[in-house]
């Protein structure tokens, strides 16, 4: 879904899908599934069934979806002189085109799918805003809902559970509690949405606190909340997950965290080895991510 920028492997996806996003609909996580983790392969290659995360053109349709078709299958100028720029021929990019409406699929009932059939399902967000990822997550917050999810899990220091509890009791919530990159209103909308549906928020970080000039107590982030998962935020997050599971075998978790956290692989300049926490969580659940 998102593509962090200090992912060396993920750069090019990166700053060709945000140009044919703005063009043509065609969000990065299509581009980046196609021409960055898969080297230039295309989708239909690497996987027949692939949930096409076209965020913006829900809220914001900049062409028209005819004849079934998600994007314009033509590249425009524009972006012409984006893939000259990053070596990507026009061929490779038609291609993406033409299987992301091949194989694509309407993202919020392909998320509701895949809560179904899965106990996690994680989502994987790029911490900034305005940021269409979360737009999606509060409009398929209802359909997650009624496809099992129970809690939503999400990358804020566990110490504010007291402060998340009562926030679904009264609606009532300071955005200082989040963690400052959290701090915005498409993020507080996910939260919401969430709260009106029953779905039980948990945060599951670790407990550091906030060095951003506001009131709360502050020590400095490490470097790796703004970068790199550490080995041992995933483990914390991981269990902290499992816990929600072990409680009730009816519970499922929408789990709501930085890419990287869904990650395949840590990118190269992590200094850890270990899994990240969808590589964890795989090992004992059904987990289906969309990072």
């Amino acid at each position: 879904m998102s593509i962090e920028n200090n992912h060396e492997n993920f750069s090019v996806a990166k700053s060709v899908g945000d140009s044919a996003w703005n063009d043509a609909s065609l969000s990065t996580y299509c581009f980046s599934e196609s021409l960055a983790r898969h080297g230039q392969k295309g989708l239909s290659e690497v996987q027949p069934e692939v949930a096409f995360l076209d965020f913006k053109s829900i809220f914001e349709v900049q062409k028209p979806q005819t004849e079934g078709k998600f994007v314009s299958e033509k590249v425009s100028e524009d972006v012409q002189k984006k893939l000259v720029e990053v070596n990507v021929s026009v061929e490779t990019a038609e291609k993406v085109l033409k299987e992301i409406n091949a194989v694509g699929k309407e993202p919020i009932a392909t998320l509701a799918s895949l809560m179904e059939k899965n106990r996690v399902l994680g989502i994987g967000e790029s911490h900034e805003s305005p940021n269409p990822q979360r737009d999606l997550g509060v409009a398929a917050m209802d359909s997650l809902k009624k496809a099992g999810a129970t809690h939503l899990a999400i990358e804020a220091p566990m110490r504010i559970q007291p402060q998340l509890d009562a926030y679904m009791k009264t609606g009532k919530l300071s955005i200082d509690d989040l963690p400052p990159l959290l701090r915005s209103k498409d993020y507080m909308d996910i939260l919401e949405r969430a709260r009106i549906n029953k779905i039980k928020i948990v945060a599951v970080d670790e407990n550091y606190t906030y060095d951003d000039g506001s009131s709360s107590p502050s020590i400095k982030l490490a470097p790796a909340h703004r970068a790199a998962p550490t080995a041992s935020r995933d483990e914390l997050m991981t269990e902290g997950v499992s816990q929600i599971l072990k409680e009730d075998p009816k519970n499922k978790v929408i789990f709501w965290v930085g890419s990287l956290h869904l990650a395949d692989d840590l990118p190269p300049n992590s200094p850890h080895d270990s899994k990240v926490a969808a590589g964890l969580l795989r090992e004992k659940y059904t987990l289906a991510t969309v990072p």
